[in-house]
């Protein structure tokens, strides 16, 4: 009697009458059982909707978070008016002429457009050294902690002492 068997209301009250007081009270446990089970059926499928609405609406909270800490990020960033710009400009030209084999191999981790895994741990370590600008290779190269005989001896310093390769 739990499958809808196409009776009315008043078919199944009126065969009920035929049933003994025990056949009604058996009838009436299975309804309840059949009731229940659907019940819980729903709660479980209500749960999993909610689980997943909850997941869909922090996954969509952070992405909101992220956008905001870009766009405060870049309301911070100082405007330059095009005099300091083309400042900025020839700074960096200058360091690119100057020291062309530095450029280059700051460049070739820092600039390159595929991101392979054994570049971002050369990243990694390079920013780990205060070693994450052309400028700050550039410092290093004239310091006069460790004096070079050339870029090339920089470069070739910088892959095995703090690279490792």
């Amino acid at each position: 009697m739990g499958e809808g068997d196409g009776r009315t209301v008043d078919q199944i009250a009126e065969d009920n009458k035929k049933l003994s007081k025990n056949e009604r009270k058996e009838n009436a446990k299975q309804i309840g059982a059949d009731l229940f089970n659907t019940l819980a059926q729903g709660m479980n499928v209500s749960s999993a909707v909610l689980s997943e609405i909850n997941n869909q609406t922090r996954a969509e909270l952070n992405v909101v978070d992220e956008a905001t800490g870009i766009l405060d990020a870049q309301a911070d960033m100082p405007i330059l008016n095009e005099s300091e710009q083309q400042t900025v400009l020839n700074f960096d030209q200058e360091i690119s002429d100057q020291y062309p084999t530095i450029t280059s191999f700051y460049n070739s981790i820092f600039t390159v457009p595929g991101v392979g895994g054994d570049i971002v741990a050369q990243r990694e370590i390079l920013e780990n050294n205060n070693l994450d600008s052309l400028e700050a290779m550039v410092d290093f190269y004239n310091s006069p902690i460790i004096e070079f005989e050339s870029e090339q001896a920089f470069e070739d310093y910088v892959k095995k002492c703090i690279l490792g390769i």
